[in-house]
């Protein structure tokens, strides 16, 4: 019974430099992912911030394109119930259907000139 409890005591002997060597190994291993993990992470905050860039961009399009929209509107006067007739032609004469149907409706409009 000695013997095995002796014969165990220079095993881990033997091993000893293949457990350093692959402590080693993992620590390369180790420093290697952390360099990985810090690379990713700086390009993580980088397209976070490139991201937020293009986020503030597309909120000034918006603001800037309803402003577009209000100020061409403005000027527009959006009439209703107006019964579309088909043109013989193809083009029909937008001044002469609002003349008409200013004049059905009782509105005094504007002689042609």
């Amino acid at each position: 019974m000695h013997k095995r409890k002796h014969a165990r005591k220079h095993k881990p002997d033997l091993y000893a430099p293949s457990l350093d060597f692959t402590g080693k190994e993992t620590k390369d291993q180790k420093e290697a992912l952390k360099k990985s993990q810090q690379d990713y992470e700086s390009k993580l905050a980088e397209l976070r911030a490139e991201i937020e860039k293009y986020d503030s961009k597309m909120e000034d399009l918006h603001t800037e394109n309803l402003y577009l929209e209000s100020y061409s509107r403005r000027e527009n006067i959006k009439f209703m119930n107006i019964k579309e007739e088909p043109s013989t032609n193809g083009n029909e004469n937008t001044e002469d259907i609002l003349r008409n149907f200013l004049e059905r409706s009782g509105l005094p409009g504007r002689k042609k000139r």
